[in-house]
């Protein structure tokens, strides 16, 4: 079964508003109001959507690579990365701390006034700076790379046929929309009573994203090593 398209969407939200019709409120505005619900439902919530696993071979003598050229179907934006891992020649997966900014400038301009030239290898670490990935050391072979990280899902304009969230959420994105409209038509009180209704749907319904989450005392944690040397993770 089919979830919603974006033409029923806005209708509901109409019919949600007091049965008004475009004339009363364009599409455009309607579609602002939906898409300020589906923001705030996708920072807030785990969506199995977002997740994403690639994999593509290293340059040898690069060790910067650029997050937005990966090639990824329907990739708006790297929300957030993961994890990171080299696969070797063996096959074998390598994964992959990641180190502070201020690590990797103490690291790389010791390395260079030291040698005067890029230390080569299999990489042990990876540092992001904004949409740029940093492995250190500079890979020597074409290794493999393997990247999870979550993208940033399009939004229910960008997908007028039906939005990336699972069908059950497609009602709590017009019942956001519906508050918000009520809100700055300053009907307060009816804004504060509509923002109660999806309340148990959502409840309801996020279980259902993570049911397949693992259990790990490490979950929704991330380390920045500064100093991985001193015993912590070894040569």
């Amino acid at each position: 079964m089919l979830g919603l398209t974006l033409q029923e969407m806005r209708d509901l939200v109409r019919k949600g508003l007091g049965n008004i019709t475009i004339q009363d409120l364009g599409n455009d505005e309607v579609d602002r109001f939906l898409e300020m619900s589906f923001w705030e439902l996708e920072a807030k919530y785990p969506f199995k959507e977002k997740e994403c696993r690639i994999e593509f071979p290293l340059v040898i003598g690069t060790h910067m690579y650029e997050l937005p050229n990966f090639t990824v179907p329907d990739l708006v934006d790297v929300e957030a990365l993961q994890s990171v891992s080299i696969l070797d020649s063996d096959n074998t997966t390598h994964p992959l701390p990641r180190m502070t900014q201020s690590w990797w400038d103490t690291v790389y301009t010791h390395e260079k006034s030291k040698t005067k030239t890029e230390f080569r290898a299999l990489p042990k670490y990876y540092v992001r700076m904004d949409e740029t990935l940093i492995l250190h050391p500079t890979p020597d072979k074409a290794y493999v790379i393997r990247l999870y990280f979550l993208k940033t899902l399009k939004t229910v304009i960008e997908t007028p046929n039906e939005p990336d969230l699972p069908r059950s959420w497609h009602e709590i994105v017009v019942e956001g929309a519906i508050t918000r409209g009520l809100f700055y038509d300053q009907d307060y009180a009816e804004a504060a009573q509509a923002a109660n209704f999806p309340l148990s749907k959502i409840r309801s319904s996020v279980p259902v994203e993570a049911k397949e989450e693992s259990d790990s005392h490490y979950a929704g944690l991330e380390i920045l090593w500064e100093f991985p040397d001193e015993g912590v993770l070894g040569d």
